[in-house]
């Protein structure tokens, strides 16, 4: 089930399903979220409206119940003037049954206080009654104080009435302290939840009473409802006020100039959305797991006969499965499994043909991307190159370092589409071992006609250029045979009268008493000369000798050793450290001995010759495949690269007093027991020979 989960197409159409769903759900959720939202604030507009409206009527009542209150005081003075003592109690009656009155007090027309009920010390200065009694004097209608501090610390407000007997004549009046405490507590008992607020305001913006009576005397002249409170606007309102987010609803009240605020917190006002919105999403997200269960399942059940004839697709690419599983569910993928069947079928009989045709081929042949990324990789490559397959299919050509001009012709390939046809390059396998080949290469296009790689064909010509190199030399030997069976007995027996004269002279010479030093000389330079004479003619007969002698078993080791014991003291003379490395014990071929031998002291002795004195020669024996390997290194002046080519044909020789053949001869020997040799040289580092003869 994890597996089918982590394919492509059932996390394609899981998303998009849970994507269909999770936004239908979250479009019903906010659509509800928002209505019901709505309608609890139309709900809260409604009710904060007629709270505040009840507030306000009955506030207006008190209100007015105040004011009638002093127009009972002005009609009972007016008819009980001189009897203090009943309007005392009138004063004491209404202050003990109206629990909003602190104090009642009376002033004559001077401003002198006349009485006060209940008694209580009042500071005049801080109450400043003088102007209170000044402004009803002069405007003759009820005035409604700012807020004012008792002695006590307690806050209150006054409301002044004042009693005139006719219209013109001022004879005093009332004013009325009243217990803001008692207002606060009645809007406290009418606030909306725990966090409601209920409060009052006067004509300067100073709260006159409020639900939490810490509030009391605070001014919010400058806050938009007092604003609109001061215009005589009513309505419903969202901001902040008292650090909160509320949601408040004000109405003026008619008497003076006051406003009446209710209001609460947007949290409170909106706290039973936010229960309906905790439920819905409680609610959104149990069924949203529901539906990634069921859709989870029902993409399962689809995708899965997809999914596993897409595994049987990639493992079939991958060579792990030779043919693909027909399923059957009884529609669409079902005919999808039978047609994949079939050209599967179809697909491994045309790639078992052309497999075979490929591995047939007697060269090697790479197929590779644009990239240079190795696709196939025949039988013939494997034999060349001694890579298998498995190593280079899916690496790139250019990090096998097979060859360094087939990088530059392959890149033209690609680059221009260009087809190359036999290009003589040299090649190397995986043991560093150089090949000459002829290279071919050209791009691979697919059905849309794009460049989609390139073929390379890679033919090994190291035998053929062995044998026309071999064929070369023994047409030159041949000519030089025939040079020298034409000459040498014309040469040859000239040769020995001299040498037998000048050995004569030499005799004389000897028996007289007087010896003539010149005669004697010369007689010397003839004979060295006949010697070297004899010699040059012996190496062309060798050099013409194609056929082997004596064959049979030899062992290099012992042949070598022999050498070098005999060579021990001109070693030994030139200061020439020997290093012997065998990896055998015994390195047997079959040959003529005495040839061999002969080949092996001629490069011996050129190695000695390179080297003046204090050098080193090492002597290496080592099994390669079917070969020995006998390396002679020395570390002397070296050849230069542009005499390498040259250094085994006769007569070629970089030293002065040399013949030029000891190579040649060498080169024929090795080649007649069918082996080859090699040389690398460094000017003043020195030459390495590597004779290769089979086992």
């Amino acid at each position: 089930m994890i597996k089918i989960f982590n394919t492509k197409l059932t996390k394609r159409y899981f998303i998009v399903a849970l994507a269909i769903i999770f936004s239908s759900l979250l479009i019903v959720w906010v659509l509800a979220d928002h209505f019901s939202k709505n309608a609890l604030r139309q709900e809260i507009t409604k009710r904060n409206y007629l709270l505040n409206k009840t507030l306000s009527i009955r506030f207006e009542q008190i209100f007015t119940d105040i004011e009638d209150d002093f127009f009972i005081y002005e009609s009972y003075f007016k008819e009980q003037a001189n009897q203090q003592y009943l309007i005392k109690k009138r004063m004491e009656n209404i202050v003990a049954t109206k629990p909003w009155y602190l104090f009642i007090q009376y002033f004559d027309k001077n401003g002198e206080l006349n009485e006060r009920v209940p008694q209580v010390v009042l500071d005049k200065q801080k109450l400043n009654l003088k102007s209170i009694v000044e402004r009803i004097q002069w405007s003759r209608t009820p005035y409604v104080t700012d807020i004012l501090i008792l002695p006590d610390g307690r806050k209150t407000i006054g409301v002044a009435t004042p009693i005139s007997k006719t219209s013109e004549e001022f004879e005093g009046g009332f004013i009325a302290f009243l217990n803001l405490e008692v207002l606060s507590d009645f809007l406290y008992q009418s606030r909306l939840g725990e966090e409601g607020f209920c409060f009052i305001l006067n004509r300067k913006g100073n709260i006159i009473a409020h639900s939490e009576k810490k509030y009391i005397g605070e001014n919010i002249e400058e806050s938009v409802l007092s604003k609109y409170l001061m215009k005589g606007r009513y309505g419903i309102w969202e901001g902040e006020i008292f650090n909160n987010d509320a949601i408040v609803s004000y109405y003026p009240i008619s008497y003076d100039t006051i406003g009446l605020v209710v209001g609460e917190p947007i949290k409170q006002a909106f706290k039973p959305n936010t229960q309906l919105s905790s439920l819905l999403l409680h609610y959104f997200l149990l069924i949203l797991l529901i539906s990634i269960y069921l859709v989870y399942l029902g993409t399962s059940r689809v995708v899965k006969p997809i999914i596993h004839l897409t595994d049987q697709a990639k493992r079939y690419s991958r060579g792990e499965i030779l043919d693909i599983e027909e399923i059957d569910t009884g529609d669409e993928i079902t005919v999808l499994s039978k047609t994949m069947h079939s050209m599967a079928c179809e697909l491994i009989n045309k790639e078992k043909s052309l497999f075979q045709i490929l591995e047939s081929i007697p060269y090697a042949i790479i197929t590779t991307d644009r990239d240079g990324i190795i696709k196939s990789f025949n039988r013939g490559a494997e034999e060349l190159l001694l890579f298998s397959r498995e190593e280079v299919i899916g690496c790139s050509i250019y990090n096998l370092k097979i060859f360094k001009q087939g990088n530059e012709l392959l890149k033209h390939t690609f680059e221009s589409n260009k087809v190359i046809e036999e290009a003589e390059i040299c090649v190397c396998d995986k043991n560093g071992e150089k090949h000459d080949v002829r290279f071919y290469s050209a791009s691979l296009f697919n059905e849309e006609l794009y460049n989609s790689g390139a073929i390379i064909v890679i033919r090994d010509v190291s035998e053929m250029k062995k044998l026309q190199e071999h064929l070369y030399q023994s047409e030159r030997l041949a000519a030089l045979g025939q040079l020298t069976a034409g000459i040498a007995h014309e040469i040859k027996n000239p040769l020995n009268i001299i040498s037998v004269a000048s050995e004569a002279l030499q005799r004389r010479q000897k028996k007289n008493k007087t010896k003539d030093p010149y005669v004697e000389d010369l007689s010397k330079n003839i004979l060295d000369t006949t010697n070297r004479m004899n010699k040059l003619l012996q190496e062309f007969l060798q050099l013409s000798n194609e056929k082997i002698g004596k064959v049979e078993v030899v062992d290099l080791i012992h042949v070598l050793d022999d050498l070098l014991h005999k060579l021990r003291t001109t070693l030994y003379e030139k200061n020439i450290i020997l290093h012997r490395f065998y990896s055998v014990n015994h390195a047997v071929i079959k040959g003529d001995k005495n040839r061999i031998a002969q080949a092996f002291l001629n490069l011996i002795l050129n190695s000695i010759h390179a080297m003046e004195n204090n050098g080193e020669l090492t002597i290496a024996i080592e099994e390669q495949n079917k070969y020995w390997c006998v390396s002679i290194k020395d570390t002397g002046v070296g050849i230069k690269e542009s005499n390498l080519q040259r250094i085994f044909n006769p007569f070629f020789s970089t030293k002065q007093t040399g013949t030029g053949l000891g190579l040649s001869i060498v080169h024929e020997i090795i080649t007649q027991h069918n082996g080859s040799i090699a040389v690398e040289s460094k000017v003043n580092i020195g030459t390495t020979m590597r004779c290769f003869l089979p086992k």
